[in-house]
Formats: structure tokens, C-alpha cells, sequence
């Protein structure tokens, strides 16, 4: 699990202050930062350890 590469996508936004203030920019918006439960979990750590189910 330590070794999931980041994942990103990229959103256009307005910016509202600084330099950019009025401009369209590309931000790098974080995604598979999601809640999972508690099977889903469990079938992460098994597949990414030796710990068994």
C-alpha cells in the first residue's frame, strides 16, 4: 500500500487572488483519497502484506 503511486487529475479554476488573480489556471486536484470499508481494507492489507484474510 505504501508504494501507491499519487493520483491527480488536473481541473481548470479561476484564481481569485495573487498573481493569477482573474486567470484560468491548471490545479492538480488529489482523487483516491476516499473512506473505504472495513472488507475493502482487509483485502488491501492481505494483498499488500503477508497477513492472511
Amino acid at each position: 500500500m505504501a508504494n501507491k503511486p499519487l493520483q491527480f487529475v488536473l481541473v481548470e479554476r479561476k484564481m481569485n487572488f495573487g498573481a493569477n488573480a482573474g486567470k484560468v489556471v491548471q490545479v492538480a486536484k488529489p482523487t483516491g483519497r476516499h473512506r473505504v470499508d472495513f472488507r475493502s481494507f482487509c483485502e488491501r492489507v492481505a494483498k499488500s502484506t503477508t497477513f492472511n484474510r
